[in-house]
């Protein structure tokens, strides 16, 4: 987590731009994070079973790595 936020100075130009991103991102990290328990017992109740909610995990991950490759790109956030 600690490596996260300060992967955040890598791009952009200043501290204003820097604490703006951070708090976009955690806003929208936490906001998910908060949902995925609740939406993986709901799935299991409606199904029965956890492997809907392994699979939506799954997915979950491979949006991660694609996400990752774009932010990982060598550019400024302005």
């Amino acid at each position: 987590m600690v490596t996260c936020l300060t992967l955040f100075g890598l791009r952009v130009r200043d501290h204003h731009q820097a604490s703006s991103l951070s708090a976009m991102a955690q806003c929208v990290g936490y906001g998910l994070g908060s949902v995925g328990p609740f939406l993986a017992g709901w799935l299991h109740g409606v199904f029965g079973t956890w492997q809907v909610s392994l699979w939506l995990l799954l997915s979950a991950a491979c949006l991660q790595i694609v996400f990752a490759v774009l932010a990982g790109r060598n550019r400024f956030i302005e």
